[in-house]
């Protein structure tokens, strides 16, 4: 190593280096040094604001505005580094509510260009003027910005100059980076400068409510932007980028989330009509701050890929409002980016909201169309010229190529439905069991609108609008005697057995009556429906709700674990049916409460108040006029009471559901006697009829699992223990193949087959139409395979 280099020690920089190397990392361009000063205007409580640029605002850039001015006793120090007005110590870095609070722009300034500044406060008799250097304040006695005077201490030193003015700030900055010239031979064009400035006034002119802005080159009649002061932000969207963009905004915004932080969202964004060919960078804004974020510039693009062709463009304008302390704002010498808690939430939580927009927005489409010329020679009937090149096609690989159609059906529905009209005796239904249950239609039903809030539930769950009046029950139910476990409407092989001869008892295998109520809908606004409806939006997760409204069914993988396969797209998965008819049922129930259609357990007949016949004999069950709900609690108490001790007794129960009994037919259809009999279930969706063998595990859960004291609380467990009462039992395909298990052979197959029919054909289509998808769905659902990767393994379909 040579001699000199082994001498050389280590010195402190001078003072001027390292004010000039700083001012080189906050101010950049004239685009950073313009935007420093907007935000001190803005702060300053300006309600308008001119700026004047000439070569880009490097020969000239001035900034105007009516703010609250500043104090002649601070411009002193006014550039200074690190003297601001707006911070004391460094905790209030925490709650910082300004845009400056570091006090490095003006001295940044100061140090690359001459600087003036004209200033006058509202209580002062006139306006002061000064020239800045370096930091320093100069006695430029010569262009008559600053005099010259003595301190007390007999010092001679520079102050500003009084002149005439109006209240606010006027700030002129000349010769941009005039000691820099590496920094100036960076800058190739002053229009495109100009065009980063013009950029850096929209954003802020879009986000600051009541303030002026206007913007205009050295030299031009007019300025190149002009936004009064009372215009609405759509309004200066309209000014900044355009009709073709104000005309197709969205308004977005979300719910406060607390626990994250998140105190508010709101902005606007284009609708899938808009497809600009322009790329405009998102205006975001945190806390007023205007920053950049690439994590969400992604998510957003990826949400309006779905909406857009390729090569579009969207325009999007969000404004974040995060509690200070969550926020860091000073990671960027720049203050261009910002870091803050609970990001990847955030971004979450916005994402679904614009997908919520969106997908409500795609309803409709425009495309602009070509007018035809009278006498114009057709498209088809001009041949191309051969030597015309073609448009190469874009090609699919076939990794990625979707062969199935959701809205397609398979062609074994359409030999199911052309019997759906004849009528079949008890023996064509056992020879065909997967087809146990026929109906004949008749006229159409009748729907009246409700409230706002149960109209958007209703629209969120795709009511089947198509569901018919009338329907009678053709075909034996002995397909659903069988067994499962309590969970299931199920139990030990002493309650199977009960179920099973419940079952067979001629009130089930007799060919009663279901009504689909065909009067006028009731518009039910009890505030607790209200509510739990909203519960439901609230909890809505939209990429499971889109999955679940354009799957393709696969079939039935296992009965006794209850799981279906389903393809959406090029992905493959695994889904828990039991907990999604849960869902679906309960959705159903909070949907059409108040106006189910009737599953008679009974020959169809009238009954008064009392739950006296029409022949004035009370209903006692021997005529076969119902079943008595002591007989039901009786099997649920003896089979279940060991394992799982039932908080009411039997007694207690069966008194309160017959005091409850006016409640339970007005809305929700079960229709009990005052003698206890039930003699009337609750039709939930058409076609289907749940597992008879889980009404006594249904009427234990009444008892014992609703809270009957609160409505909101009531009508919940009653609707969520009609969701598990509905859901399809689980039944063990696997069956011992010895003489002895011959008759349940011959059971289980044909329920086998009917939760299969019933699954794919009713439950599933149902799915499709009227399912809310929500968060908790997430856990019983997974992805088994995907055609990517099966290309990977098999290299080939």
């Amino acid at each position: 190593m040579p001699e000199s280099s082994c001498n050389k020690r280590i010195k402190a920089l001078d003072v001027s280096v390292v004010n000039r190397i700083a001012a080189g990392e906050i101010i950049i361009a004239p685009a950073n040094a313009l935007k420093e000063m907007l935000e001190n205007s803005i702060d300053a409580g300006a309600t308008s604001i001119d700026i004047l640029t000439k070569d880009g605002g490097l020969k000239l850039m001035q900034i105007t505005d009516n703010g609250s001015g500043i104090n002649r006793d601070d411009m002193a120090i006014l550039c200074k580094r690190f003297t601001t007005s707006k911070l004391s110590t460094f905790e209030d870095l925490s709650s910082i509510a300004t845009y400056g609070f570091r006090g490095e722009a003006l001295a940044s300034i100061s140090h690359i260009s001459h600087l003036t500044v004209t200033t006058k406060t509202k209580d002062s008799a006139c306006a002061w003027k000064a020239s800045y250097s370096n930091g320093e304040l100069l006695a430029d006695t010569k262009r008559g910005n600053s005099s010259l005077s003595r301190n007390s201490g007999g010092e001679i030193v520079s102050q500003p100059k009084a002149t005439a003015g109006k209240n606010g700030t006027q700030i002129i900055v000349e010769d941009l980076f005039f000691n820099v010239p590496s920094r100036l031979r960076v800058f190739k064009s002053s229009s495109e400068e100009y065009s980063k400035i013009l950029d850096v006034v929209s954003r802020y002119a879009i986000h600051t409510k009541n303030v002026a802005f206007s913007c205009k080159k050295y030299g031009d009649s007019h300025a190149s932007l002009t936004i009064p002061y009372n215009y609405s932000v759509v309004d200066r969207i309209r000014v900044v980028y355009g009709s073709s963009v104000a005309s197709e905004l969205l308004p977005l915004s979300s719910k406060a989330n607390e626990q994250l932080g998140l105190l508010k969202i709101s902005g606007f964004i284009t609708n899938p009509n808009y497809n600009g060919k322009r790329n405009i960078m998102p205006v975001l804004f945190i806390n007023n701050r205007s920053v950049s974020c690439d994590p969400l510039r992604k998510a957003v693009n990826a949400v309006y890929s779905a909406y857009l062709p390729k090569g579009g463009h969207s325009f999007v304008y969000i404004a974040l409002e995060i509690v200070p302390k969550n926020v860091d704002v000073n990671v960027h010498p720049t203050k261009r980016e910002v870091r803050f808690l609970y990001e990847d939430e955030i971004i979450e939580i916005i994402c679904e909201s614009l997908q919520t927009v969106l997908a409500g927005a795609d309803s409709s489409r425009k495309f602009q169309t070509q007018t035809v010329l009278p006498g114009a020679i057709s498209i088809s009937s001009n041949r191309r010229n051969e030597n015309t090149p073609s448009l190469p096609k874009k090609k699919v690989y076939e990794n990625k190529m979707i062969r199935t159609d959701s809205t397609q059906g398979k062609i074994t529905t359409l030999f199911a439905s052309s019997s759906s009209n004849t009528r079949v005796s008890s023996q064509e239904s056992i020879s065909r069991p997967y087809a146990p249950y026929l109906f004949e239609a008749s006229a159409k039903r009748k729907l009246s609108s409700m409230g706002s809030g149960s109209q958007a539930f209703e629209r969120g769950i795709r009511f089947n609008e198509d569901q018919d009046n009338n329907a009678k029950l053709i075909g034996n139910n002995n397909s659903h005697a069988n067994k499962g476990s309590f969970e299931d409407g199920g139990g030990n092989e002493r309650y199977s057995k009960e179920a099973t001869q419940l079952s067979q008892n001629p009130v089930y295998s007799s060919h009663g009556d279901i009504t689909i109520n065909n009067n006028t809908r009731v518009s039910i606004k009890l505030r607790s429906i209200k509510a739990l409806r909203d519960e439901v939006i609230e909890s809505s997760h939209a990429i499971l709700t889109d999955m679940f409204a354009d799957h393709t069914f696969v079939g039935v993988v296992d009965t006794a674990r209850r799981l279906v396969a389903i393809q959406y797209g090029i992905k493959l998965y695994l889904v828990d049916y039991g907990a999604v008819c849960k869902k679906l049922f309960y959705q159903i129930g909070l949907s059409d409460f108040g106006n189910f259609g009737t599953i008679w357990l009974a020959a169809k007949r009238k009954f008064d108040s009392t739950g006296v016949g029409e022949t004035g004999s009370p209903l006692n069950g021997d005529n076969g006029d119902g079943i008595r709900v002591e007989s039901l609690l009786d099997i649920a108490y003896e089979s279940l009471s060991p394992t799982k001790p039932s908080l009411i007794n039997k007694e207690d129960g069966l008194r309160q559901l017959i005091n409850m009994r006016d409640m339970l037919f007005e809305y929700f259809t079960i229709h009990i006697t005052s003698d206890g009999m039930i003699v009337a279930l609750p039709l939930l969706l058409k076609g289907y009829i749940p597992p008879i063998n889980k009404l006594p595990a249904f009427i234990y859960r009444l008892v014992n699992n609703v809270n009957w004291e609160v409505e909101e609380a009531c009508f919940k467990n009653i609707l969520t223990e009609l969701a598990m009462f509905y859901i399809p039992e689980c039944i063990d395909e696997c069956v011992d193949n010895s003489e002895d298990n011959d008759n349940d052979n011959e059971r289980v197959n044909p329920r086998l087959q009917s939760i299969k029919h019933d699954l794919e054909r009713l439950i599933f289509p149902a799915i499709k139409k009227r399912l809310i998808g929500t968060k908790t769905l997430l856990k019983d659902i997974v992805e088994v395979a995907n055609l990517p990767g099966l290309y990977r393994v098999f290299e080939r379909c």
